[in-house]
């Protein structure tokens, strides 16, 4: 009977060991169920100030095709041709007036071995006075239309208003015959009483605007990129020094540049002292200074010692920027082409942007850079 009870025991025993190997222990209520979606965990936030974005920037504005900056012009004006005005620069006439707001000013020789100005503006509206205007002569002429400037001057030597007859894509802006006097040119009376009746012929950017206007013709440049090739980093960035440049016209007249580390520009002196623009307190300066050489000859028999400036052909000269310079040649193939100018290597010359002052002296002219 024992032994049947025994055997009954270990019956149950095996029939309950399946049971309890065969269950879990109970599940958290923390954890994870193996079917249930688990969101991601949220972003952690930064308290920190964060930066103002950046501003788009502003779309860049037209380019002076005269100097390559963007100095605040409109487009209109921008596609324009410049105005070329004839300034004197003889001793007996100084000072000038307005001559430092020039875009690019040209200096070449006149009867007498003295010199005469042409100063370019692409944009002269806030031109406050320009003077004293002075009378044309053929190779300025020729200069100004390769640049497709309107000319203005008044009054003209014999070869100039013949050469003035002959040019029929010229637009002449003359203070005598063009009946431009009182309007486009006013005499000045301080300058009349101080200077005299021939140094008085004053005029300003209002009136250049308005004669302009009164034009009534399209004036859109035929060539509508920058006069020069212009580029930061110009040519002559490893040139040799050029702290100071002095030129020969001729014995009475020797004018000369010395560069200004402070400005980076070259200063203008002559007859012996600082070349100051009167009107506007300033000493003529230039971040480009071209030196070119340009056969010079006596016109045959005359009275008055008139000179001629061949412009068009080939020739050497001087590249100035930033306290250095570079040997450059000068090609132009007709009065309408543009100057061109080019490094040693032949490749167009870069210029830094910025106004220009080219001298142009005689083939055989003193020119000294140090």
């Amino acid at each position: 009977m024992s032994r049947m009870r025994g055997f009954a025991l270990l019956l149950c025993l095996a029939l309950l060991l399946p049971l309890c190997c065969c269950s879990r222990p109970a599940e958290s209520e923390t954890d994870p169920q193996p079917d249930q979606f688990q969101p991601p965990p949220l972003p952690q936030t930064d308290s920190s100030p964060q930066p103002e974005p950046e501003p788009d920037p502003e779309p860049a504005g037209p380019i002076n095709p005269l100097t390559g900056l963007e100095d605040g012009i409109d487009e209109q004006t921008a596609e324009r041709i410049p105005v070329a005005v004839m300034v004197s620069n003889s001793y007996n006439s100084l000072p000038q007036w307005g001559i430092s707001q020039a875009d690019i000013l040209i200096e070449m020789i006149a009867e007498g071995r003295i010199t005469r100005f042409m100063a370019l503006f692409q944009n002269p509206a806030g031109l406050e006075a320009l003077g004293s205007v002075r009378s044309a002569r053929p190779y300025f002429i020729d200069m100004a239309q390769g640049f497709e400037a309107a000319y203005l001057h008044f009054g003209g030597s014999v070869p100039a208003y013949n050469l003035i007859g002959q040019r029929g894509d010229l637009i002449d802006m003359d203070g005598i015959r063009g009946g431009y006097e009182g309007s486009l040119y006013v005499r000045d009376p301080y300058r009349r009483k101080s200077i005299g009746l021939e140094h008085s012929v004053v005029t300003s950017g209002p009136r250049i605007e308005e004669a302009l206007a009164g034009l009534n013709q399209d004036l859109t440049r035929k060539n509508q990129g920058p006069v020069f090739n212009f580029d930061s980093n110009h040519s002559a960035s490893d040139g040799a020094f050029a702290n100071q440049a002095t030129l020969t016209f001729s014995n009475r007249h020797k004018p000369w540049f010395e560069y200004d580390r402070q400005s980076g520009r070259y200063l203008r002196y002559q007859y012996g002292q600082p070349h100051m623009d009167a009107y506007y307190d300033e000493q003529l300066s230039a971040v480009n200074l071209i030196i070119l050489r340009m056969p010079l000859t006596d016109v045959p028999s005359s009275e008055l010692a008139l000179v001629e400036v061949d412009s068009i052909g080939q020739g050497k000269g001087f590249y100035c920027c930033e306290g250095r310079w570079i040997p450059i040649t000068w090609e132009r193939g007709s009065y309408d082409q543009p100057l061109r100018l080019l490094d040693e290597t032949g490749q167009p010359l870069k210029l830094a942007p910025g106004n220009s002052f080219i001298s142009c002296v005689a083939v055989d002219a003193d020119v000294i850079i140090e």
